[in-house]
């Protein structure tokens, strides 16, 4: 869900801080992921303050998240009103979910998963088609901006922590290639001077003409699952690190003060720090508690 809330405001972000580097930028963003995703896992109970580490981090890229779903959202769907539609889909899906459970939301994902991947093969399929004449190709950034792009891209890629390695590198395969596919049909369409609502330069570049309007709803209907999604990990996420309501409604108001206020492009800084930060405490606990216990 990542990728599908993510992406379409994403990689126009990238680009604008790697200009005609973002290839370099995208690779790099591939590897950090990977090492992410290859975290050792460990059978071993951690110490509390190990695990309030974790949840902090992780909660440091879920919100950041859920508000540049909510800003994908504002820009495809409402863009008389983006900053209002941004804040309100996050107050609105807290409110309607907070008695939700996962087997409520599982489905949900699904279908719309299902749905995003029809699309997904019909956008690529139609954006290796004759390039378009206005392909506009950015300045070369420097080295800090290809960085920081890497590291905007960073959350697209790697998947929600929880399951097995196995299960999260198999999504990082398919998260990768889907993500390198979509994305070089938009370079090849429209350059590495990408507009923030890119996909829909695309569709026009592409020639799908009524599509356009399936493409908004498609959007519209992965932000707002991400926003769910993300929001569900994020309020136990909360809870735990503090007792009473408080922490769930400060991190809520947070969050759609972001979506409102915030560019996404500093969202998703923010957001792939967090993964990088999460990492390294991962790492430590398994250097830690894997070779160093017995």
């Amino acid at each position: 869900m990542r990728l599908a809330g993510g992406l379409a405001l994403a990689f126009a972000a990238a680009s604008a801080l790697a200009g005609s580097n973002l290839a370099i930028a995208a690779g790099i963003a591939v590897a950090i992921a990977l090492l992410v995703i290859l975290i050792p896992e460990s059978p071993y109970e951690y110490p509390g303050y190990e695990v309030t580490r974790v949840i902090i981090s992780q909660v440091v890229v879920n919100l950041p998240l859920i508000a540049i779903y909510a800003s994908t959202f504002g820009a495809y769907v409402v863009p008389e009103y983006p900053e209002i539609a941004s804040a309100s889909l996050v107050l609105l899906v807290a409110v309607l979910t907070s008695n939700w459970h996962m087997d409520r939301i599982h489905p949900l994902r699904t279908i719309v998963l299902t749905a995003l991947a029809v699309g997904a093969a019909l956008l690529i399929t139609a954006s290796f088609s004759e390039s378009s004449e206005d392909v506009r190709q950015g300045q070369p950034q420097p080295w800090w901006g290809v960085a920081l792009a890497a590291v905007a891209l960073v959350p697209m890629l790697v998947p929600t922590p929880g399951s097995s390695r196995r299960s999260r590198l198999g999504r990082f395969a398919l998260a990768s290639l889907i993500a390198a596919a979509i994305c070089g049909g938009a370079v090849y369409q429209l350059g590495t001077d990408l507009a923030p609502t890119f996909l829909k330069d695309l569709f026009v570049a592409a020639e799908l003409g009524p599509l356009g309007v399936a493409l908004v709803v498609l959007i519209g209907a992965a932000t707002v699952t991400a926003v769910i999604d993300t929001w569900s990990d994020a309020e136990i996420e909360l809870s735990v690190l503090g007792g009473g309501w408080w922490p769930e409604w400060v991190g809520l108001l947070a969050t759609a003060a972001m979506a409102a206020f915030v560019p996404p492009v500093l969202l998703m800084i923010l957001a792939g720090a967090g993964v990088l930060i999460n990492a390294a405490i991962w790492w430590h606990i398994g250097y830690v508690y894997i070779k160093y216990a017995s």
